[in-house]
């Protein structure tokens, strides 16, 4: 569910697909292959819904991979100065990531939110391997670009 919400920014919507996910999945079982692992196939069915919704709407708007209202809070029982690395860490990703495009966020979500392989990735992206490897240094150059236009504005206005 958060995978889809993470695509589509709103939770009604990520809902619909959701379902519509469980209704393909059960359509289309007999194509699963019982080999290989079962996760890929149903993010990959997932991916597919979500994005037949976007392209529907005509809305590639862009969305934050924060759930809304969802705070960080820092863990009791961790060392208090990373925990709120952590949430700054959070907090920058919560601003930045909405400026990149949908595939470059759809990678970074399932690279770093769900700890996805790149093999795991590519199957679900139908792409291959050196394609999310690709996506992936793109979408880090691009967060990089982001934090120093981010820190240079923040400078300035600083100075004034």
């Amino acid at each position: 569910m958060q995978y889809l919400h993470s695509i589509l920014r709103n939770r009604d919507d990520a809902e619909e697909a959701f379902q519509d996910t469980w209704v393909r999945v059960v359509e289309k079982i007999h194509r699963c292959d019982p080999h290989r692992p079962f996760a890929p196939w149903l993010f990959r069915i997932a991916r597919n819904r979500a994005y037949d919704q976007l392209r529907h709407r005509r809305r590639w708007s862009f969305f934050s991979l924060e759930s809304p209202g969802r705070e960080p809070r820092p863990d009791p029982g961790s060392d208090p100065k990373a925990a709120l690395e952590r949430m700054v860490a959070r907090d920058l990703a919560a601003r930045l990531l909405p400026q990149l495009e949908a595939p470059f966020r759809e990678v970074i979500w399932l690279r770093f939110y769900r700890e996805g392989s790149y093999e795991e990735i590519a199957e679900i992206c139908g792409a291959p391997v050196g394609t999310v490897k690709s996506r992936l240094r793109r979408a880090l150059d691009q967060l990089g670009t982001l934090l120093e236009r981010m820190e240079t504005h923040e400078d300035e206005d600083a100075s004034r």
